[in-house]
């Protein structure tokens, strides 16, 4: 009966992710690039895009196998084997509809991110503590709205991609903050009632937007969390719950939040 249960275990052993059904990280495969990376891209089980100083690398990957190979390189000056180090990457995204990179370089912006609801709108985070959401139609070159929570550098900003007024920012505060935009997203063209009964009591019209003004979701902080004890570099989205959160500090202590049960209801009810 032992010698059976070591067989099994060790048949165990030699199962693919053995490691992961019992809690554990497993390494996959690496990344070998040629500076130092500053954001990983995870486009689908086959492919990821890595940012470094200088160059985005993008990556067909094979799990199974372990491997990963670059299918195209890119910089922003000069050329590929001798980039221009005048010019730093920071960040980037993906743009979901459109096989896009769009990456970002200079000291001030530290994190950014693009609205998949609205793909011509997109936040910056940074050393300036503040955060902005700009409207890239718009040449004037004015933010559509500046939010300035925090009191140090922004490092992450990340949109909800089923509510895109929550907006979620990391800063070196060791502070997580959960805001709502609700004025420049998607929910701003909704309308509370229907717009087509021409006939309304008054009295009830009254009760509605009375009880609409109180309940509905309005800009500004929703809710700032602060279980970090250290600078927090990255905050995500889940990808199956739109109500859970994640965020990463240097330390490398990983939490997880979910949006505040009020501010959700507000935003399902209306």
């Amino acid at each position: 009966m032992k010698q059976d249960q070591k067989d099994s275990e060790e048949m165990d052993l030699d199962r693919p992710h053995h490691h992961q059904a019992r809690g554990e990280l497993e390494h996959v495969l690496t990344l070998d690039g040629d500076g130092t990376v500053k954001k990983v891209i995870w486009q689908d089980s086959t492919e990821v895009i890595s940012v470094e100083d200088w160059r985005i690398y993008i990556w067909d990957i094979d799990v199974k196998q372990g491997t990963a190979k670059v299918r195209r390189r890119g910089c922003l000056t000069g050329s590929i084997e001798t980039p221009d180090k005048n010019f730093k990457f920071t960040s980037a995204v993906m743009n979901p509809h459109a096989k896009e990179v769009v990456a970002v370089y200079g000291r001030s912006i530290q994190g950014w991110n693009l609205n998949s609801l609205k793909p011509f709108q997109i936040a910056t985070g940074g050393d300036d503590c503040k955060v902005r959401i700009w409207d890239v139609r718009d040449s004037t070159a004015e933010p559509i709205m500046t939010i300035q929570d925090h009191t140090h550098w922004v490092w992450s900003v990340a949109y909800n991609k089923f509510h895109d007024q929550l907006v979620l920012t990391s800063s070196s505060d060791c502070q997580v903050n959960l805001q709502s935009i609700v004025s420049i997203s998607t929910g701003a063209e909704y309308k509370y009632g229907d717009a087509s009964d021409t006939e309304r009591d008054p009295a009830d019209e009254d009760d509605q937007v009375e009880n609409v003004s109180h309940d509905a979701p309005t800009d500004g902080l929703v809710q700032a969390f602060d279980q970090h004890e250290d600078s927090v570099y990255q905050v995500a989205w889940s990808s199956v719950d739109p109500w859970l959160f994640l965020s990463l500090s240097y330390d490398g202590r990983a939490v997880m939040n979910q949006v505040p049960s009020e501010e959700k209801f507000k935003i399902i009810l209306n």
